[in-house]
């Protein structure tokens, strides 16, 4: 599943993406990363405010990310991320069902993190020169 989002990333971003707006997208991952461990950190120190403000802020990422998908030129690649994107968000929203939030934190951190590095190796096939 994960090589299948890592394929879509790559031809979307190929297809759709600057070199500049590559960088922007892995900040996005990197700073979605960065909330969910400070999100886990402060549910295990009980500062639940803390937790809630860190983690609407990935699902405002990534609903922003879904929302600029070009379904038009991305085809069905588009579609892979956008549900890939509602996936992550439907899981955040849900939270409060999860036996154990830290250890979703963790999982969405970890899925997040293959999908940024799955970015991160297409913005370094967009630097890489012709041949």
């Amino acid at each position: 599943m994960n090589s299948a989002y890592i394929q879509a990333a790559s031809a979307y971003g190929r297809a759709q993406f600057t070199r500049s707006e590559l960088s922007v997208v892995i900040e996005l991952y990197d700073r979605s990363v960065i909330n969910l461990q400070k999100a886990k950190e402060a549910r295990l120190e009980k500062r639940f405010d803390q937790e809630f403000e860190l983690v609407e802020t990935v699902i405002k990422v990534f609903s922003a990310m879904s929302s600029r998908l070009n379904h038009k030129q991305g085809g069905s690649i588009a579609k892979t991320l956008e549900n890939y994107y509602e996936r992550l968000i439907r899981q955040l929203r849900l939270r409060h069902r999860a036996e154990d939030r830290t250890a979703l934190y963790d999982s969405l951190a970890k899925q997040i993190s293959v999908m940024r590095d799955a970015w991160s190796q297409v913005n370094a096939g967009a630097q890489a020169p012709a041949n």
